[in-house]
């Protein structure tokens, strides 16, 4: 998903667009200078591992409440609770579960 579409999606979840309308200049560059910062907070992390234009299908919906959480306009308040419930999210969706935790063996 680009990062318009993101854009979008979280301005849908938010309950600023309605089916079909568009953002206005001022509501998208806020928007996305939200997603720019939470892109930026999840890369220092270690946890985002994509571009902000290409969030891949499996990370939207989390990435989407990261951002939700972290937006202070459109009626919304900071809410650490659900950036924390997102931040759990997507740190298992990107955990690699190919390597499993190794036995000891003792002689």
């Amino acid at each position: 998903m680009t990062k318009e579409q993101l854009r979008d999606h979280l301005l849908r979840q938010l309950g600023v667009l309605g089916a079909g309308d568009t953002a206005t200049a001022e509501d998208a560059e806020l928007v996305e200078q939200i997603i720019d910062n939470c892109q930026a907070e999840l890369e220092q992390l270690e946890i985002a591992l994509w571009t902000v234009e290409d969030v891949p299908a499996y990370a939207v919906e989390s990435f989407v409440l990261y951002c939700k959480g972290s937006t202070t306009a459109f009626g919304m308040e900071y809410d650490p609770k659900l950036r924390e419930f997102a931040k759990r999210q997507l740190r298992e969706l990107t955990s690699d579960r190919r390597s499993g935790v190794g036995k000891a063996c003792y002689f």
